[in-house]
């Protein structure tokens, strides 16, 4: 909230030699009201304008280096020297632009249960943070790892938005054996049942209990049509979310090996 973030650690930032942002991300904004003008801060520390100290960006912070960059270039316009003052972790996680399009992607599936994120990709870089799956910023130095990463960011990206053509390759089987209105769903020995006769065949148990930002996809997906009756295109495009998830895994087993 407006709360005067920013107003309160200008001031105390005054007698400190270091000031460190240690956790966080560009999702809050601290506004800097001086004499050198107005600053919308969101990832350098605000004590950057106090001259004698140094300003640090800790590992527990995950960076949007588009934002970063933009937030520097204002700072050096205004005529604030960085070179020596501003240090950044090189253990810091990296929003990588298909961490945005997995928030929009995830909080669009939650339906009316919607979090509420600002959809920057804050989330979502912290759940790769925590499984070793994030990409840090001395990742960079190594060309060749991170242009491989970045490879099988492009492919997730594509994949999570239902662009890649893998995604049109259904791996699932669906039933002609009774009404497609979804009432007590199950899963047994890859079927899951949508009531007590029609079913989803061949779904793999991966997919079914794929987890993602604290919810199975593949289960909530149905839940949240409970009572309703399916179309041929929710049939389809729920073949194409199982694709999805047993691809996701793929990729993600992927990055497992490469860091």
């Amino acid at each position: 909230g407006d709360e005067g973030k920013g107003k309160i650690f200008d001031y105390l930032s005054v007698k400190a030699d270091i000031v460190i942002r240690f956790h966080g991300g560009n999702n809050a904004g601290h506004t800097v009201i001086n004499s050198m003008g107005k600053f919308a801060m969101h990832l350098v520390p605000s004590g950057i304008f106090n001259p004698k100290a140094k300003a640090v960006i800790g590992n527990g912070v995950i960076l949007d280096l588009e934002v970063l960059v933009s937030e520097i270039k204002m700072l050096e316009k205004a005529g604030i020297k960085l070179k020596g003052r501003l240090f950044i972790s090189p253990r810091c996680n990296l929003i990588m632009p298909y961490h945005k399009i997995f928030d929009r992607v995830y909080e669009e599936a939650k339906g009316s249960k919607k979090t509420g994120t600002t959809g920057r990709g804050i989330g979502p870089t912290y759940a790769d943070k925590v499984s070793y799956n994030g990409i840090r910023l001395f990742d960079l130095l190594d060309k060749k790892q991170f242009k491989e990463l970045s490879a099988i960011g492009k492919e997730l990206r594509e994949i999570h938005l239902l662009e890649s053509s893998k995604i049109n390759q259904p791996i699932t089987s669906y039933s002609v054996v009774g009404s497609d209105t979804i009432e007590k769903i199950t899963y047994k020995d890859g079927k899951v049942f949508i009531n007590s006769e029609q079913y989803f065949g061949d779904v793999p148990e991966v997919a079914w209990n794929f987890h993602i930002g604290g919810y199975q996809p593949a289960q909530k997906w149905l839940k949240d049509r409970k009572g309703r009756t399916l179309t041929s295109e929710e049939i389809s495009h729920y073949q194409k979310i199982i694709v999805a998830l047993v691809e996701t895994d793929r990729i993600m087993k992927e990055i497992d090996k490469s860091v």
